[in-house]
């Protein structure tokens, strides 16, 4: 299920289940869906008067009765049933590819110490059977011939 705004705002949706206007959704009533995209919220949705079967029967379909959308925003939900966390992804590092690191001399006067950063939006940790190995950046000695 995707939901799409062209607000040039963020804006607060809340649609009453039972009136014409709401959200539908793909799926049966009391789904609860997860967006694909970060943060990663959760919705539930609830029943709405529309009947999965187009019967006018039960199962209902069901609707997303409210929803913070951004400026342009846009959210893909699909059952928590079915989300699978998405793999750590670096989204940032520090100092960037291009940063240059020059040497000091000859010797030990040629050693440089500088610090490493990394940003993810997923935690890594060495506590996952996922991760093959853990590496832990603390401090990058490089030296200079």
């Amino acid at each position: 299920m995707d939901v799409i705004t062209n607000e040039n705002k963020t804006v607060d949706y809340s649609f009453k289940c039972t009136d014409s206007l709401w959200i539908s959704s793909p799926y049966e009533a009391n789904t609860v869906v997860r967006n694909l995209l970060p943060p990663f919220e959760n919705y539930t949705l609830e029943k709405s008067g529309e009947s999965y079967n187009n019967d006018s029967k039960a199962p209902w379909r069901d609707c997303l009765p409210n929803a913070t959308m951004d400026l342009f925003g846009f959210k893909l939900l699909v059952p928590t049933s079915v989300w699978i966390p998405p793999k750590p992804t670096l989204t940032k590092f520090t100092p960037g590819h291009d940063a240059r690191i020059t040497g000091g001399g000859s010797g030990q006067d040629n050693i440089r110490h500088f610090s490493r950063v990394q940003h993810s939006y997923v935690l890594f940790g060495c506590y996952t059977g996922t991760v093959g190995q853990c590496i832990k950046w603390r401090k990058l000695h490089l030296a200079f011939d």
